[in-house]
């Protein structure tokens, strides 16, 4: 009788999701990690499976299937910077692993108009200005996304948009 023998000295290959700088407004993202053994495989030990949030063990609460492994939080993750790592090894103990940093930002941006809703204006060229801030540990303002309208008609095309404000003079005559 042939037998073959091989010797397995590949670590398994993980990838997370969601990745690296992601930005999500959920406090509960669901968390994946897909894992493969390449060859020459000696097959994953599912039961090695880890996976930690912040440095929390949460492996036992993922569903552990024969390529990856999910799970939802069932607590919010707190707002900012959140570190996702999980690794598995093969039946060889060979190890593979990998970590993710993405931001979780549940508070919505501020904003303040000038002038405010209800003056009455004394000038026939007002300036209009939206001031805007996303809080901090905030995932930014995505400046693509300003719309604004006066009396119900876009007028988003008229103003000036800036990372923190947008300004709309309007022309005299």
């Amino acid at each position: 009788a042939v037998r073959t023998v091989f010797r397995d000295t590949v670590n398994p290959v993980v990838s997370l999701t969601p990745g690296d700088d992601a930005n999500l407004a959920t406090a509960r993202p669901p968390l994946r990690a897909a894992y493969a053994d390449p060859s020459p495989s000696s097959d994953l030990d599912l039961l090695s499976f880890s996976a930690t949030v912040n440095g929390t063990p949460v492996g036992g609460q993922f569903t552990v299937g024969a390529t990856e492994a999910t799970f939802t939080p069932s607590s919010d993750l707190p707002d900012g910077d959140v570190t996702f790592i999980a690794g598995i090894a093969d039946r060889a103990q060979n190890t593979g692993s990998a970590s993710s940093t993405f931001r979780v930002d549940t508070q919505f941006p501020t904003l303040s108009l000038s002038p405010a809703s209800g003056t009455i204006l004394t000038t026939t060229a007002p300036v209009f200005i939206a001031i805007y801030e996303d809080p901090s540990p905030g995932s930014g303002i995505d400046e693509s996304s300003y719309h604004a309208e006066l009396d119900f008609v876009d007028a988003t095309a008229s103003f000036a948009v800036s990372p923190t404000q947008a300004t709309f003079a309007v022309p005299v005559g």
